[in-house]
């Protein structure tokens, strides 16, 4: 399962699949962290019950549906050495101490939401939980998956996504990997939430 969104190793596998005289299938998760292991688990139960590689790619799809990824990011100087902004606009957000939200998209990462303190973080997390109740879809898993962030902050993180009910959700927070933390920086928070059905805006 990989991301055609965050890498090319999609399209790598894809070939290599299609080159195998096994066979191979190669599903598209749109996802990461967290968000992967929600389809990787129910595969893996899928399997063990017996269903077909189809009803397993579509039962993969819809879990992509109920996922939601956000990445609240600190500081932008790992993007800035990571050339995905400028210097430029790097130094310039680093000055008014810039903080962004985005958000992992079908087709894009796309930044939802800025500000100039963590005020923002705290405020896009009220708008996450006002629009879970909203639409009576309630949140089944919840994952802060993080940099080195501050427990208080994740707990605080945690009390505001889940004002109710929060004994009844399975949460995880722990640190992102490797790969992700060269991408995000310091004190980034993946915001990543499973809920009961697909969540649209």
């Amino acid at each position: 399962m990989l991301s055609d969104v965050l890498s090319g190793t999609y399209s790598t596998a894809q070939t290599a699949a299609n080159m195998s005289e096994a066979k191979v299938t190669v599903i598209n998760s749109k996802s990461t962290d967290r968000g992967l292991a929600f389809q990787v688990i129910a595969a893996a139960k899928d399997v063990q019950a017996g269903k077909t590689v189809a009803e397993i790619v579509k039962h993969c799809q819809a879990i992509y549906h109920r996922t939601r990824i956000n990445v609240l990011i600190d500081n932008l100087d790992c993007l800035v050495k990571g050339g995905r902004i400028s210097r430029f606009a790097g130094a310039l957000t680093k000055l008014i101490n810039l903080k962004v939200v985005v958000q992992l998209n079908n087709q894009s990462l796309d930044v939802v939401a800025k500000g100039r303190s963590r005020k923002t973080f705290l405020k896009f997390c009220e708008q996450i939980a006002t629009r879970h109740q909203a639409q009576d879809n309630p949140i089944q898993d919840l994952s802060l998956s993080n940099v080195g962030t501050d427990p208080e902050f994740l707990s605080r993180l945690k009390q505001i996504i889940l004002p109710t009910n929060s004994e009844q959700v399975h949460y995880l927070a722990r640190l992102t990997s490797p790969i992700i933390m060269t991408h995000t920086g310091l004190n980034a928070v993946g915001v990543i939430t499973l809920s009961k059905k697909p969540d649209v805006d």
